[in-house]
């Protein structure tokens, strides 16, 4: 979906392909294009380096890509921001069919917290990743019996294990998250607790859990020390933790950040 934004300043730089650093690029490979040119925007791909993807334009032949110093992101679409492409999900060596059932989920989970960054991406994916095995699983392999009358997770009345057992791309467990996230987010958990592992309220859930944490904070100071941080947050200590490290390179380097 493309949106139509005003250029208001009086300078702005194209790319004809997408850059990493505007800073680096050469005056061969920039156009300055005129105050008030009107553009259509597909997405953008930073809202912090604010570099913009052009679908159309009266001076410019897509696919191009524009950046913008001191955009105002904020009063933009939601769709506007950093989607994912599936060949990225492939490249980061996810199943192909657990690619393509997961890949429209992300990227609203992604739109809808903020999730629009290299930084942010990349780590919330390696979580998730290592909770779910390479998005092979959304739901607890085990019965869930051994939560049964667990009241730290809620679970006060029988059946409540099995019921509230480990569900969606970050695990939610327990009748009192069920019941906190599907207040949330419109969702009746507690009645159908099968919701949290469709292929949209899978990956909803994550992003959800990832947003009351204020996790994106977090990730974007990008460093060992904030990735320990968020595990932690996720997990309650650090296990799993080389595995985690594992998928947050992997994510890295398919993203370039």
């Amino acid at each position: 979906m493309a949106h139509t934004i005003r250029v208001t300043l009086p300078t702005i730089a194209k790319f004809t392909k997408e850059p990493k650093d505007s800073s680096n690029v050469t005056y061969n490979e920039k156009q300055f294009l005129k105050p008030e040119t009107l553009v259509s925007v597909s997405e953008i791909l930073d809202h912090k380096a604010q570099h913009l993807q052009i679908v159309s334009s009266d001076l410019i032949k897509s696919p191009a890509w524009l950046f913008i110093p001191h955009l105002d992101t904020n009063n933009l679409p939601d769709d506007l921001f950093r989607r994912l492409p599936l060949d990225k999900l492939l490249k980061m060596g996810i199943n192909k069919i657990l690619a393509e059932k997961y890949i429209d989920g992300l990227n609203k989970t992604f739109a809808e917290f903020k999730i629009d960054t290299c930084k942010r991406q990349s780590t919330f994916l390696a979580q998730i990743f290592h909770e779910s095995g390479g998005m092979q699983w959304n739901q607890e392999l085990a019965s869930g019996q051994a939560y049964e009358w667990r009241k730290d997770l809620g679970n006060i009345y029988a059946g409540d294990g099995k019921r509230f057992k480990g569900r969606g791309l970050i695990q939610l467990t327990g009748r009192h998250n069920y019941g906190v996230a599907g207040r949330e987010l419109g969702l009746d958990l507690i009645n159908r607790p099968e919701l949290a592992a469709t292929p949209d309220n899978a990956p909803r859930i994550a992003g959800w859990y990832w947003n009351s944490r204020k996790l994106n904070v977090i990730a974007d100071k990008h460093n060992i020390e904030a990735f320990q941080q968020i595990t932690r947050r996720i997990n309650g200590g650090l296990n799993g933790y080389k595995d985690r490290l594992h998928w947050w390179g992997i994510t890295r380097k398919v993203l370039g950040c």
